[in-house]
């Protein structure tokens, strides 16, 4: 109150100057057609171009909302998609049945933070073990593959970037199912590398990437990205630079891949590998 007071004090010659040129200006269009006509025109503008700012305002602030939204829609729309679900058809000489079985449930969340510039990047989700995220899901983009969950906590999830010198994925051309491996060479936040394609496969600029399913962790199909230039031979082997689908510096929302029978498949391969 006494702040109030003191700047009411001190600048006292203002308001009083602009409370009198109020009152003259009310005066002014009270008693004259013309004066008045431009005293509304221009009290109308200022009034229609308030509003305009604030209903701009209350658009941007809701943004966040319908983002939000459309994510969990797009995420239902993905758990309805195909590949998503798993047939089993069943036939003995009696009986032929249908079992339709989820594979996979998708997590939407923001993301809060991302480096892009490191060697080692990381972002972090809006999520944690609260809403079903563990160590280990697949994260992707609306665009394509996004990353790997490797700490989580109740309400947060960090994850580690396709853009880490330390990821490493299996993937295939979409055209003939020839696969490899992808890396990151920690040069271009836009570019991986994708390594040990058959020297004989023909690479053409532009053919598609995608995930080949390999890992238990990404459904096979992802979307990478797009070869950008012409392979190198090394050996019995191809290297390409690949431009990968997700724009990692405009990464905001992504969905968090449950596969729920990763488990008992690594599980099962553990076992051939303990033999």
């Amino acid at each position: 109150m006494r702040s109030l007071i003191n700047f009411l004090i001190r600048h006292s010659s203002l308001i009083l100057f602009l409370f009198l040129e109020g009152i003259a200006i009310i005066m002014l269009s009270s008693t004259h057609d013309y004066h008045n006509s431009i005293t509304t025109n221009i009290f109308g503008g200022v009034a229609t171009h308030l509003n305009s700012s604030v209903q701009g305002v209350k658009s941007f602030t809701h943004l966040r909302q319908i983002n939000r939204q459309l994510s969990y829609e797009n995420a239902v729309l993905r758990q309805k998609s195909e590949g998503t679900q798993k047939i089993l058809v069943m036939r003995d000489s009696t009986v032929t049945d249908t079992i339709s079985r989820q594979l996979y449930s998708y997590i939407p969340a923001r993301v809060v933070s991302n480096s892009v510039n490191k060697q080692k990047n990381y972002f972090t989700l809006d999520r944690g073990f609260s809403s079903g995220i563990t160590n280990g899901m697949a994260v992707i983009s609306p665009e394509g593959i996004a990353g790997v969950v490797v700490r989580t906590s109740q309400n947060f999830s960090v994850v580690m970037s396709v853009l880490n010198l330390d990821f490493r994925q299996s993937v295939k051309f979409r055209k003939n199912e020839y696969f490899g491996s992808m890396t990151w060479t920690g040069s271009n936040h836009s570019f991986i590398e994708v390594s040990e394609i058959p020297h004989h496969v023909v690479v053409t600029e532009g053919d598609t990437i995608v995930t080949t399913g390999f890992s238990a962790l990404f459904p096979e199909g992802v979307m990478v990205g797009t070869v950008a230039g012409e392979p190198v031979m090394g050996g019995n082997f191809l290297t390409m630079k690949v431009k990968l689908a997700t724009d990692f510096k405009n990464l905001s929302y992504v969905y968090v891949i449950k596969n729920f029978y990763k488990g008992e498949r690594r599980g099962l391969e553990a076992e051939l590998t303990n033999e």
